[in-house]
C-alpha cells in the first residue's frame, strides 16, 4: 500500500505477527486508523496508525485495504440490498453515490445518480455516471470526501 493513496482518518488493515506458545508465528490483521503519512520518504515509517481493535499492537509489518462489504456500507449509512447500496450525498442536488455488487459479496463499482426515484431507466429517467472501481474502504472514504468535502462517518 502506498502512502500517496491514503488520507488521515482512512481505515486500513495492519498486518502483525502473533507469537504463540508453540514458537510459531501467525499472521494476523488488525483494523487501524491512519493518523500520519510520510509520502515524501523522510522517515523509516511512511504510515502511522492507531489500532482500533483490542490487540494492543503498536507496530505493524505492512498494510492493506479493508474490502468493502454490505456490512461496512451499512455502518457508513448506505441503504439498499446485496446488489446495490447507495447513500444520498449532502450536496443538496439529489446526488446519490452507489456501490454495486459485481458478484456475490464483492462491492466494487462506484457510480453517481441524480434524480433517481427508485424506478426508471438510467440515462432516460435519471442521470448516472460510472466513476471507477472502488474495492476498499479507504478508496470509498477518499471518493466521498472528493465529492462532498466531508468525511464519511461510521454510524
Amino acid at each position: 500500500m502506498k502512502p500517496t493513496e491514503l488520507r488521515i482518518g482512512n481505515l486500513i488493515l495492519g498486518e502483525y505477527y502473533n507469537h504463540n506458545d508453540e514458537e510459531r508465528e501467525d499472521e494476523k490483521y488488525g483494523l487501524c486508523k491512519v493518523v500520519g503519512i510520510n509520502a515524501a520518504g523522510f522517515s523509516e515509517y511512511n504510515i502511522w496508525v492507531e489500532g482500533l481493535d483490542e490487540t494492543g499492537i503498536e507496530e505493524y509489518e505492512r498494510f492493506e485495504g479493508v474490502r468493502i462489504t454490505e456490512e461496512w456500507l451499512l455502518r457508513f449509512g448506505f441503504e439498499g440490498d446485496n446488489m446495490d447500496m447507495w447513500k444520498v450525498l449532502p450536496t443538496g442536488n439529489q446526488l446519490e453515490l452507489h456501490i454495486d455488487c459485481v458478484w456475490e459479496g464483492k462491492f466494487e463499482n462506484a457510480c453517481l445518480t441524480q434524480g433517481r426515484t427508485g424506478e426508471g431507466v438510467p440515462g432516460k429517467d435519471y442521470k448516472f455516471a460510472y466513476l471507477s472501481d472502488v474495492k476498499y474502504i479507504h478508496q470509498l472514504q477518499n471518493l466521498y470526501f472528493a465529492l462532498t468535502g466531508k468525511e464519511l462517518e461510521l454510524k
